[in-house]
């Protein structure tokens, strides 16, 4: 899996955006990135997440909801190369209704 910049924006601004995961959001992360790699494996695909864990202040400028999950570390935007959104949908779909 990698980490892209959204489009439009430039390494350096998408860099100085990275945040430290507080310490009580670890296991969201750690249980949101077990999901992709369940994602992953399915596929038999690389996985490009556009975006994770936010800030406040990062989800405010990227125009994310208030409740965002993003903001507990439960969320990722992903783009698969091959495979379009719809298709994706459908693949994760599935996967959580085979638990």
């Amino acid at each position: 899996m990698t980490c892209v910049p959204d489009s439009g924006e430039n390494s350096a601004e998408f860099a100085s955006f990275i945040p430290a995961v507080p310490e009580e959001l670890i296991p969201n992360v750690q249980e949101l990135a077990n999901q992709l790699q369940i994602i992953r494996e399915t596929i038999n695909e690389p996985i490009d997440i556009i975006s994770g864990f936010r800030t406040k202040e990062w989800n405010k400028k990227k125009g994310g909801a208030k409740n965002s999950q993003h903001l507990t570390g439960k969320a990722a935007d992903i783009s698969v190369r091959h495979r379009s959104p719809i298709a994706m949908r459908g693949i994760i779909l599935d996967l959580v209704k085979q638990g």
